[in-house]
């Protein structure tokens, strides 16, 4: 396991990344806008999802025990809302207006290739990444449904 000192510094490493880049998206923080190349709100949403993992990092470093594959419920909603933040960037980088640039890489055999994207591709990778985040989300929620509704008739 991780130490608990490396849990509470990678956390609060999150929180103020994140927390710049919520005010900047908000427009507390001063950002050349014609440097930018999203709007506003994905800036603020980019945030959020860092604040989420900084609650993660969070819930983990007070834990009293191990994380397993029955997470509390504070675990799973803070990943839910993280996971759909990052399903909805995606989606605008997929489905947004505008122009879009894409970079992709590729490895095999001890080389290496980087080089440009077609829009149509990355499109395509952000969508298929903002369905299955979404898809991700929903599971979420139904899977949390049935435990409520099993622990409700006992």
């Amino acid at each position: 396991m991780v130490p608990r000192i490396q849990l509470l510094l990678g956390a609060a490493l999150f929180a103020l990344l994140g927390s710049v880049l919520v005010l900047a998206g908000l427009g507390v923080v001063a950002v050349p806008l014609e440097q930018l190349q999203a709007p506003l709100w994905v800036v603020a949403l980019a945030g959020f999802v860092f604040l989420c993992c900084a609650g993660l990092l969070l819930l983990v470093a007070t834990a009293k025990t191990e994380p397993s594959s029955s997470l509390p419920l504070a675990w799973r909603f803070v990943a839910m809302l993280a996971v759909a933040a990052v399903g909805a960037i995606a989606a605008w980088v997929a489905f947004g207006d505008g122009p879009r640039e894409f970079t992709g890489s590729s490895s095999a055999l001890g080389m290496s290739q980087q080089g440009s994207v077609a829009e149509a591709e990355g499109r395509f990778a952000f969508g298929i990444l903002a369905v299955f985040s979404g898809l991700v989300v929903v599971l979420g929620l139904v899977q949390a449904w049935f435990e409520a509704r099993a622990r409700r008739t006992g």
